[in-house]
C-alpha cells in the first residue's frame, strides 16, 4: 500500500505533538498499517520546506516531492499519480490521524470503485456532505445542507485513489485544482465514489493541544478500528424518540428531550453509540424503505444540530406476517436480523470490530433486553418508553432497570 501527505499549510507538518514532528507522528501511523511507500509534498517555497524534507530523509520509504507551483487540494494528485500510478491513499496533511489504513484498504478492493472516500458522522458543519446507500456507494453530495432528507456524513479529508483514475495523474500535467468540486464530484457523478464510514481519529493539527490532550489520554489509539471498540446499542422508539403512534414519517419522530445529551455523553466516553432497530412498518406496507431513511435523516439532524452524533444506525425492515398485499411484500419474511434476534449486532460487531461482551444494549422492552443478551451484551431497560415493556420475552432480565436513558448512562460511563 502507498500513501500521499500533501500540506496546504506545511507549518502543521512541523508542528510539535509531544515533542515531535507531526509529519513523524503521521508516517509512524502509516507504517503500521503496512504502507511503506509513502510520499509528502507542500509547495516548493514554503518556508518549511526544507524541515520537511530532512523528516522525510530520515525516514526508509519515504519521498519529498515539492509542489513547483499552487497546486490546491487537488494539485498534489499529479505528483501522487506519478509515484504511484498503481493507486494510494491522498491524505490532507494538514489533518492529524490513526486510522486502520489495512481495513480500508480492503474495504475499498471489494468495492473495486475508482475513489473511496472516508466518511466521519459529525454534527452538521460547513463541510461537504455525503449520503451513502447501506452498500456504501455516495448517492448524494450537497454543499450546503441535507437538512433532514437522509443520514449526512462528512468529508474526513482521507481518499483512496485506485490504479483507473491513478494512472491519469502525471507529474507533466500538473495544474491547480480542487479536490472535491474536480475530482470527488465528478467520480460520483459519473457513480465510481464509495463511502467508508469511520469513526476514528482526525483532527485539524491546528488544535494542537487537543490532540496532545487526546494521545495522553489514549483516545487517539482507542478509536482506531484495529484495536476492539465497545458500542451502547440503543433501541430507538421510546428511547431515542418519543413512543407513540408508529412513526411513517419523517415529521412524525419527536424526539425525548434527555436524547441529545445522552448520545452526547456516549461520544464523549469512548463508546460507539448504534441504534439497532425494528421498524415492520416496512414489511407491513405503512412505508417504504426510502421514508425510511428520510425519518432516520430526520433523527441525525435533530441530533446533530445539539452536538450529538450516531456512529451509525441498523435497521431490520422485516416481519414474519403479511398485512395485506402491498409492494413491500419481499420484506414479510423469517429473518435474523429482527430482535430478539442478532443478525444487526454481528454486522456492527464485523463493521467496527466491536467487542460484544463489553458493550451494551438499552432499549425499552425486553425484547430488547433479550436481544441485548443473544447477543452477549451487557444490557439496560428503560421505563420511560414502551407502556408495556414486558410483552414480549417476558422473562429476559436486564443488569440494570431504569426510568431514563440517561439515568442507564449513569452506571454504565461512570
Amino acid at each position: 500500500m502507498n500513501a500521499f501527505l500533501y500540506y496546504i499549510k506545511p507549518k502543521n507538518a512541523v508542528t510539535e505533538l509531544l515533542g515531535r514532528p507531526a509529519l513523524q507522528h503521521q508516517i509512524d501511523n502509516l507504517k503500521r498499517f503496512g504502507i511503506n511507500s509513502i510520499g509528502v509534498s507542500c509547495l516548493k517555497d514554503a518556508p518549511e520546506a526544507n524541515q520537511i524534507e530532512k523528516i522525510c530523509s530520515e525516514n526508509q520509504g519515504v519521498k519529498f516531492v515539492p509542489a513547483p507551483s499552487k497546486p490546491g487540494t487537488g494539485g498534489f494528485l499529479f505528483l501522487a499519480g506519478g509515484l504511484f500510478p498503481e493507486g494510494f491513499f491522498y491524505i490532507d496533511g494538514d489533518r492529524f490521524f490513526l486510522f486502520d489504513a489495512k481495513r480500508m484498504y480492503d474495504f475499498h478492493q471489494e468495492k473495486d470503485d475508482a475513489i473511496t472516500v472516508m466518511l466521519r458522522p459529525e454534527p452538521p458543519s460547513k463541510e461537504p456532505t455525503f449520503i451513502v446507500a447501506d452498500e456504501g456507494h455516495v448517492v448524494a453530495i450537497d454543499l450546503e445542507n441535507v437538512g433532514i432528507s437522509m443520514s449526512p456524513l462528512t468529508f474526513s479529508g482521507i481518499v483512496y485513489i485506485g490504479p483507473l483514475l491513478a494512472e491519469s495523474f502525471e507529474p507533466d500535467s500538473f495544474f491547480e485544482m480542487d479536490l472535491m468540486t474536480e475530482v470527488i464530484h465528478p467520480t460520483f457523478a459519473a457513480g465510481n465514489c464509495v463511502g467508508y464510514k469511520s469513526s476514528e481519529y482526525v483532527m485539524p493539527i491546528s488544535r494542537n493541544i487537543a490532540i496532545e490532550n487526546d494521545l495522553r489520554k489514549g483516545l487517539v489509539e482507542a478509536r482506531c478500528l484495529a484495536n476492539k471498540q465497545k458500542a451502547i446499542f440503543l433501541d430507538r422508539d421510546g428511547v431515542l424518540n418519543e413512543f407513540g403512534d408508529f412513526v411513517t414519517k419523517p415529521e412524525m419522530l419527536k424526539m425525548k428531550k434527555e436524547a441529545a445529551e445522552a448520545v452526547r455523553l456516549i461520544n464523549q466516553s469512548g463508546y460507539l453509540a448504534i441504534v439497532i432497530t425494528n421498524q415492520p412498518i416496512v414489511a407491513r406496507g405503512q412505508t417504504d424503505i426510502h421514508t425510511l431513511l428520510q425519518i432516520h435523516g430526520r433523527l441525525h439532524f435533530l441530533l446533530g444540530i445539539n452536538g450529538a452524533v450516531l456512529d451509525d444506525l441498523y435497521f431490520c425492515p422485516h416481519f414474519p406476517v403479511a398485512e395485506g398485499e402491498h409492494p413491500n411484500m419481499k420484506y414479510v419474511q423469517q429473518c435474523s436480523c429482527r430482535k430478539p434476534g442478532i443478525g444487526l449486532f454481528l454486522q456492527a460487531a464485523a463493521r467496527y470490530n466491536i467487542d460484544l461482551s463489553k458493550s451494551w444494549m438499552i432499549g425499552d422492552t425486553t425484547q430488547d433486553v433479550q436481544a441485548g443478551i443473544n447477543a452477549g451484551c451487557h444490557t439496560a431497560l428503560v421505563l420511560s418508553g414502551d407502556p408495556n415493556p414486558r410483552k414480549k420475552c417476558p422473562d429476559a432480565k436486564p443488569d440494570i432497570e431504569c426510568q431514563t436513558l440517561l439515568e442507564a448512562l449513569k452506571p454504565l460511563l461512570g
